[in-house]
């Protein structure tokens, strides 16, 4: 609230300077006030805009790594669309999220190495969420384990047919059988 206020205070005195300065230069009353609005009026849009700016450089700035973040751990052979909507679900969480990618090169039903996949996801989420999350190869975890309560959940997300009903199998085969 304080910024706001400061912001108005701020903008009121330049705006009487404006008004001072066209007077002094002009004496012309009409042109004091239509230069003063004009000047008001643009100044807020230009701010506006200025403001859209920064906000999109801070969306797609450096990931935080202090940040409380979630983590996503899954082979991602390939990244689907069902991937990107439980990395949609993440984000919202908390803002940014750790896709790691098990480190599986060398298994027959496994097309893409790891860096290929990191690629495809990269090139899917990039456009919208770059700075938002981070890709690590991690290696083949296949067990996750935990003491006592240490300040975090672990949770499986629940979505629709449409979702559930992606096979990332299928999609291998299909790839599979199209190269021979």
């Amino acid at each position: 609230m304080r910024a706001l206020v400061k912001a108005i205070s701020y903008r009121s005195l330049a705006t009487v300077v404006t008004i001072i300065s066209v007077w002094a230069i002009t004496r012309s009353i009409r042109l004091m006030f239509a230069l003063s609005v004009l000047d008001l009026l643009g100044k807020i849009v230009l701010y506006w805009l200025h403001e859209l700016v920064w906000e999109r450089a801070k969306k797609n700035g450096e990931f935080d790594w202090k940040k409380p973040t979630v983590q996503m751990l899954g082979r991602w052979q390939p990244w689907h669309a069902g991937h990107r909507a439980l990395f949609e679900r993440a984000i919202k969480k908390t803002g940014q999220v750790v896709i790691q990618i098990r480190d599986c090169n060398g298994w027959e039903d496994n097309p893409f190495d790891s860096k290929k996949v990191a690629q495809f996801i990269h090139a899917d989420l990039d456009p919208q969420y770059k700075g938002m999350f981070i890709v690590q190869i991690v290696p083949n975890v296949v067990n996750i384990t935990y003491g006592r309560g240490v300040g975090y959940k672990i949770e499986e997300e629940l979505f629709d047919e449409s979702i559930t009903s992606i096979s990332a199998t299928e999609i291998r085969k299909a790839i599979k059988d199209k190269k021979q």
